[in-house]
């Protein structure tokens, strides 16, 4: 029937293609569509139908089957079981063993647990035998201000690439020289107080055109937004000032300026000023303007402030505690010096020189002083003396003989060291120099200093008269061999 009904709709289909017009045909052809559409649903319900009649026919064949098989095992199950009763014992013994060996394995590594203990115990009984704990003591000279809390007789020198101490470190029993490096908050601090009064004015005549501050290790820094325009800094005990100008404009002028550019450092204030009196300090005021006017800048009215009110003077060790200075380097100078237990450290410094002046003062050496006017020949001969070389140019013993016993006593109640080269820089040829004059002179020199040790270092091209507490034998010397003469004082 269905095949039928198909050969009707055909038939029917092309009836109405060859009788009707074009829309006519284009309808009919939706409507053959949806036939076919309607055809393909049909068979496809079809083909659902016969899947479901099919499906329980299946399930009704498994299940017998299913019931088939169990019917068959239950005969087979009961004779196979009674042979595997007996394996299963045989199997349970075998796990026992397999944990014997893992206690076992446990037993073996705690074992060598004990063994590795014993090998680190005869290690760590020769660290105590080396005896180097006195070697570990010198550590501590790293540490910023130990190295000053030991030394005794101190002076210091100023320089421009730090400062240095001088002292007698009674431990080591040496003359031992310590550099510091020095912030610029700490040289202000430590300077006088007219370079105080110097950096205080400048400062504010920079800040008064409205310029910001920073500062750092080295310098003080003033920019207008981002622009560099100034920097101050010490060099030695003199304030710097560096500006943002062209240092060739004041070649001829009153302004002495420097120019820096050739230091990367001072890029961008390349022209430097030396504040070095009331003038200068007066004339950096006129270089401020111009380096102000450059940048368009224009002063203002500002409440002048007294910056060097906030520097009031503190000791290195009180720097050295803050962090604004930092130790960088300890050398020691010199033989160390022999210090008997029994006398104190500060003693100590003198120790060996007192041991050296005993055969001068002796009786019988007094004769030896008559070799001099023999010497005198070769000593006009020198015109240069080394402190390298001295040692070689005189034996010890002439130079003991050599040294002269003055009147003045010596008073060890505050020490202090002077090398020969420093004497020649501050004193002229021919002249006689004591403890009075070198506290005059030498401005490094404390002034509360009351005995005085000469050393040799350098080159001596002068002929001195130096009448000091105490001389080491190489600088005895040098002076005796530019045809001076060395003047000790009288011990107590």
């Amino acid at each position: 029937m269905k095949r039928k009904s198909y050969k009707m709709c055909s038939v029917g289909a092309l009836f109405l293609l060859l009788a009707l017009p074009l829309g006519a045909i284009i309808a009919i052809c939706a409507v053959a569509a949806v036939a076919v559409g309607a055809a393909i649903a049909l068979i496809v319900r079809f083909c659902k139908q016969a899947r479901a009649e099919a499906a329980p026919a299946a399930a009704e064949e498994k299940p017998a089957a299913a019931e088939e098989k169990p019917r068959e095992e239950p005969a087979k199950q009961p004779e196979k079981e009674p042979e595997k009763e007996p394996e299963q014992p045989a199997k349970e013994p075998e796990p026992v063993p397999e944990e014997e060996p893992v206690q076992e394995v446990v037993a073996e590594e705690k074992e060598p647990e004990p063994e590795p203990v014993q090998e680190e115990e005869p290690e760590q009984e020769p660290e105590p035998v080396p005896e180097e704990e006195p070697k570990e003591e010198p550590a501590p000279v790293a540490e910023e201000g130990s190295e000053t809390d030991r030394l005794e007789n101190i002076t210091e020198e100023e320089g421009t690439d730090g400062t240095v101490l001088r002292g007698y470190d009674a431990r080591r029993r040496r003359f031992v020289v310590v550099r510091f490096d020095k912030s610029f908050t700490a040289r202000l601090i430590q300077a006088d107080d007219t370079t105080k009064s110097y950096y205080s004015q400048i400062k504010n005549e920079i800040l008064s055109y409205g310029a910001k501050s920073r500062m750092s290790w080295k310098r003080e820094t003033f920019r207008m937004g981002r622009k560099t325009v100034a920097r101050m800094r010490m060099r030695g005990k003199t304030l710097c000032l560096y500006l943002a100008l062209d240092a060739a404009a004041y070649d001829g002028t009153k302004y002495k300026v420097e120019d820096v550019s050739d230091v990367s450092s001072n890029e961008g204030a390349p022209c430097l000023y030396r504040i070095k009196n009331d003038r200068r300090a007066k004339y950096s005021s006129d270089l401020i303007a111009d380096a102000m006017k450059g940048i368009g800048a224009e002063k203002k009215d500002r409440a002048a402030e007294d910056y060097a009110a906030e520097l009031p003077y503190e000791t290195l060790q009180a720097l050295l505690a803050r962090g604004l200075v930092k130790e960088i380097g300890v050398s020691e100078v010199g033989e160390p010096v022999p210090a008997p237990e029994e006398e104190p450290a500060q003693v100590a410094a003198e120790i060996a020189p007192a041991a050296e002046e005993e055969p001068a003062e002796e009786p019988e050496e007094e004769p030896v002083s008559e070799e001099e006017p023999k010497e005198e020949p070769v000593h006009a001969v020198v015109h240069e003396v080394k402190a390298a070389e001295a040692h070689t140019m005189m034996a010890d013993e002439e130079a003991q003989a050599s040294v002269e016993e003055g009147t003045r006593l010596a008073d060890k109640t505050k020490a202090a060291i002077v090398n020969i080269d420093t004497l020649s820089e501050y004193f002229a040829d021919g002249e006689t120099i004591d403890l009075k004059e070198m506290k005059k002179r030498i401005p490094f020199l404390n002034k509360k200093v009351t005995y005085v040790k000469v050393l040799a270092r350098g080159t001596l091209n002068k002929k001195f008269v130096v009448e000091a507490d105490d001389f080491s034998l190489d600088a005895v010397k040098m002076i005796v061999l530019m045809g001076g003469k060395a003047i000790r004082s009288r011990r107590a």
